[in-house]
């Protein structure tokens, strides 16, 4: 009669087996993070320039009344009201101004949703840069995980918006 079950040399091979494709299959798992945050950020990118092409449309449909301070910037009353209120820091004030027509980069996290997850820093008054902190000192260009937002610079001219990704 025969008992039933493994002998030492095939759990040893068996394991042997499991090692080696967990070698191979790992590091396809932990590049996933990497991943995500690339996508997270591409992802950010496409917000800011969805919400910028829509302003750019507003900014040029007359039934949105505006004011244009000076040909640089023009003034968007996005609620209607009549009333041009705009303040960055106050999200209950809605309007905003753009800058050649395209968003000023003061006000990229007032136009989109952003989780706790990423962090602003603004580089220069034309540089905004949203990104992963990975490192916790509060910059995000060390990182290089972020998006840059380089707002319109002139008359005609557009923004340009740029992934680093390099450090993800």
């Amino acid at each position: 009669m025969y008992k039933k079950g493994f002998t030492l040399i095939e759990l040893v091979f068996v394991i042997s087996i499991l090692g080696l494709l967990a070698a191979v299959v790992a590091p396809k798992f932990i590049n996933l993070s990497r991943d995500a945050r690339i996508e997270a950020i591409n992802q950010l990118k496409v917000s800011v320039k969805s919400a910028n092409d829509l302003l750019f449309v507003k900014s040029k449909v007359p039934s949105y009344s505006f004011e244009q301070p000076n040909p640089r910037f023009t003034d968007i009353d996005i609620d209607e009201n009549g009333v041009i209120e705009i303040n960055q820091n106050d999200p209950s004030k809605p309007d905003v101004r753009l800058i050649w027509s395209y968003l000023d980069n003061a006000d990229l996290t007032k136009r989109i949703n952003m989780t706790g997850d990423f962090v602003e820093e603004r580089d220069d008054p034309n540089f905004t840069y949203l990104g992963y902190d990975l490192n916790g000192d509060g910059n995000v260009q060390d990182d290089l995980c972020s998006f840059k937002y380089t707002q319109a610079l002139t008359n005609g001219g557009s923004p340009v918006y740029e992934l680093i990704t390099d450090g993800c």
